[in-house]
């Protein structure tokens, strides 16, 4: 895990040779394109790295059908009533289908919230597992990538820096190195354990946006 520091060290020294003092492009100007790709990153790989894992409850309240999602939340990767997996329905489902108030056994999302059917009768807990984003570098929180990552923090940001001032060849080649990187680093990923292949991986949706 980097620094906000050491990312911008890296890339005044390695990629910006043309501005190392900063008169073209401040710190903050940095910083910008740094988080910029830190988002990018992210969804480049669907949110599925370890870093981007996580999980929480939801504990029901009587009468309440729909809960706000988690702030950093991107995308559910499993409702739980503890052994059991909650299935998921649409809205309409839940409005067209009649059902006293009971235990849920089926979510739906909608807009910020997740909502649960049949509505609660009383309190549970239900265990949410989902992908998040990660929060915003700043000088006081570093990158919770690993540092295998840093390259293409850098290589993305100098890609958006030249687009900006129109140096068109050098963004052409930060943009190539860029997507050889991150193909490698992905292919490490699924590599890591015998037990993913390549085509469970496809099934995950990532996202490519290699061109503009």
């Amino acid at each position: 895990m980097s620094s906000l520091l050491d990312l911008r060290t890296d890339l005044r020294t390695t990629y910006l040779k043309i501005d190392p003092n900063g008169k073209v492009w401040d710190d903050n100007t940095l910083d910008y394109f740094l988080n910029q790709w830190y988002s990018k990153v992210q969804r480049d790989f669907g949110n599925w790295m370890p870093e981007c894992q996580t999980s929480t409850t939801i504990t029901t309240i009587w009468w309440t059908q729909e809960y706000a999602k988690p702030v950093d939340f991107v995308k559910l990767t499993g409702l739980f009533d503890w052994t059991t997996e909650l299935t998921k329905i649409t809205k309409q489902d839940s409005m067209i289908n009649n059902s006293s108030q009971t235990k849920p056994y089926n979510y739906y999302m909608y807009w910020s919230n997740i909502g649960l059917y049949p509505t609660p009768d009383s309190t549970y807990v239900l265990n949410m597992l989902y992908n998040k984003k990660l929060p915003e570098l700043t000088n006081t929180h570093d990158s919770m990538l690993s540092v295998e990552y840093d390259d293409l923090v850098v290589l993305w940001a100098c890609y958006l820096m030249f687009i900006s001032v129109e140096k068109q060849a050098k963004a052409t080649m930060c943009l190539g190195q860029y997507s050889v990187n991150k193909d490698s680093i992905f292919t490490q990923v699924m590599n890591d354990d015998d037990s993913i292949t390549f085509s469970t991986q496809r099934s995950w949706n990532i996202v490519r946006d290699d061109t503009l």
